[in-house]
């Protein structure tokens, strides 16, 4: 039976996505294979095992979580051989309002790559952007200048129609788990269009 992913991550079963990936983010500080260079070889063995683990952990709780109530991370097939092969990377972007209780929504794959693509390019030019951790890349916008982003860096047709993996209003959440609305039910163009030019937002991007 493969281990309990929220176990892995030392997490609570009842922890929130966001909780995985910072717990995800303190293994990746210490087990990453780039901060285990010139270490012994049991010892580099013994965190690259640890490394698989949390990064197998967060996948199993992003697919539980995506595939909404009733469906936890502890259904998800085994992963693959493909799935942790060197240099498979995931990527997840989000806008979150600057006040509490503001818009926060979230998405994965190639489009959140470009976002970090984008924001890692831009922190080498200016300090619009600032790396606030290993592999994370945040600045923060009005919400024209968050529209403008995301039509810049999403160019390739069919962007708008990508879904959300959380969305959430205030303390109401609408798409993720345990929320009123299936997964895939808002999108980036929703978001696009639901930002407000009165209010700011942190745009974040993050690779694991």
């Amino acid at each position: 039976m493969p281990p309990d992913p929220f176990e892995v991550l030392g997490i609570a079963a009842d922890a929130t996505l966001g909780e995985a990936r910072v717990a995800y983010r303190r293994a990746v500080a210490l087990f990453h294979p780039d901060h285990l260079q010139g270490m012994e070889a049991d010892v580099k063995a013994e965190g690259e095992r640890r490394f698989r683990e949390a990064t197998e952990a967060l996948e199993a709780i992003q697919a539980g979580y995506m595939a909404g109530p009733g469906a936890g991370p502890r259904s998800r097939p085994s992963p693959s051989d493909s799935d942790t092969e060197p240099g498979l990377r995931t990527f997840n972007a989000q806008v979150r309002e600057v006040r509490d209780g503001g818009l926060h929504a979230d998405w994965l794959g190639r489009h959140a790559g470009a976002m970090w693509s984008a924001l890692r390019r831009a922190h080498a030019m200016d300090d619009l952007v600032q790396q606030v951790e290993w592999g994370t890349y945040e600045c923060t916008l009005a919400g024209s200048g968050v529209r403008q982003l995301l039509s810049t860096v999403l160019v390739n047709e069919g962007w708008q129609d990508e879904p959300l993996e959380t969305v959430d209003l205030g303390h109401r959440r609408l798409v993720g788990l345990g929320a009123s609305e299936p997964p895939g039910a808002r999108n980036l163009g929703w978001l696009s269009d639901n930002v407000s030019d009165r209010q700011h937002y942190v745009v974040t991007a993050e690779v694991f």
